[in-house]
C-alpha cells in the first residue's frame, strides 16, 4: 500500500480532459471486471475514486462489497457501477456518453454463468483461498446470498 497525493473525483474541479479521465476509469473498471474477475459491488460513484494530484491517475478505493464476476447479480451491480460514474460525467463534465454502449464494451466477449456465491469465491480465490478468506469453519458459517 502506498500514499496517493489526490482528492476525491468529487472534490477535483475542473480536470484537464474529463474524456481521457472518465475512459480511464472505465478501463479500470473493465481490467478488473474481465483481467481480474472482480466487480466494485454497485456502489462505485465519484466518492471512492481517487485522482492522483501529481498525475491525474483515477484509483478506485473502497472495495469491502466487492464481488466476483459469476456471482449472483453481479452484472447488475457493474451496470450500476458504471451507470453512476456516467452519470456523473454526465451532470458535471457534459459528457455524451452511452451507458448501454459502454456496458457492452467493458462486458465485451467476457464468459459470465453465475454461479452461487461460494462457488465463484472457489472459482476466483481456489479452495485454499477461500478457506483462508472464510475462516477453517467456512462450511458451517457460510451462508448463499
Amino acid at each position: 500500500m502506498s500514499y496517493i497525493n489526490g482528492a476525491q473525483l468529487s472534490e477535483v474541479g475542473d480536470a484537464d480532459n474529463p474524456e481521457d479521465l472518465y475512459w480511464g476509469i472505465i478501463e479500470g473498471i473493465k481490467k478488473l471486471f474481465a483481467d481480474v474477475g472482480i466487480v466494485h459491488g454497485g456502489d462505485l460513484s465519484e466518492f471512492n475514486i481517487m485522482i492522483d494530484l501529481d498525475n491525474g491517475e483515477p484509483y478506485i478505493i473502497d472495495w469491502p462489497q466487492w464481488v466476483p464476476r459469476n456471482a449472483p447479480g453481479a452484472l447488475d451491480m457493474l451496470r450500476r457501477d458504471i451507470t453512476n460514474v456516467t452519470r456523473y460525467f454526465v451532470k458535471r463534465f457534459g459528457l455524451d456518453v452511452d451507458i448501454d454502449e459502454v456496458y457492452n464494451y467493458v462486458v465485451g466477449n467476457v464468459e459470465v454463468r453465475e454461479e452461487s456465491l461460494e462457488e465463484a469465491l472457489e472459482e476466483l480465490l481456489g479452495s485454499e483461498g477461500l478457506s483462508e478468506l472464510m475462516g477453517s469453519e467456512k462450511e458451517e458459517e457460510f451462508e448463499d446470498t
